[in-house]
């Protein structure tokens, strides 16, 4: 959209992009002429990133505490290493100790740990293994078959064997 946009501008739009407004809006564009300016300024950066993107990379407001942020993160790693338990709760008590040296002012909220998680990648889910045991069905699906085997080559027999699955759960770590 943006590209179309820049490109009618650079051709018959003659690089004025207030024109762009009129004629998108005959297409039923509900884009505002300040919208079409701020991308004709904007031209190198959404002409230069790949189609897929939606948004110039590098946008938005940077962490308040960028460098605590990136400690508290390299702390919950080591702590999920340790195969400590680390819950949100975790989260904002830890940010909230190591954070009140650099601003007296912060407050770990939910709402400020779910982007700490979102920002990070990270999540709260626990693993478990669970026991599956085949039926006997199964296992003599698995055998190998023993008709036109030649001679010389002896038939495999199945063991029994035991299936072992991990499986998340979701819900059990998010409070």
């Amino acid at each position: 959209m943006k590209k179309e946009a820049i490109q009618w501008i650079m051709g018959p739009g003659k690089g004025i992009p207030s024109r762009a407004e009129k004629h998108f809006g005959a297409l039923n564009w509900d884009v505002s002429a300040s919208s079409f300016r701020k991308w004709w300024k904007n031209r190198e950066k959404i002409l230069g990133d790949s189609g897929s993107k939606k948004r110039i990379s590098g946008g938005g407001r940077k962490p308040f505490l960028e460098d605590s942020e990136e400690k508290l993160l390299v702390v919950v790693i080591q702590e999920r290493a340790k195969k400590d338990r680390v819950t949100r709760k975790w989260i904002a008590k830890t940010a909230q100790h190591m954070f009140q040296r650099s601003d007296a002012s912060f407050k770990a909220s939910e709402n400020w740990v779910t982007k700490f998680i979102r920002r990070n990648g990270l999540t709260l889910k626990r693993s478990y293994v669970t026991y599956e045991p085949q039926t006997p069905i199964e296992q003599q699906q698995k055998a190998v078959p023993s008709a036109n085997v030649p001679s010389t080559v002896s038939a495999q027999t199945t063991v029994p064997t035991i299936a072992v699955s991990v499986a998340t759960n979701e819900t059990s770590c998010l409070l």
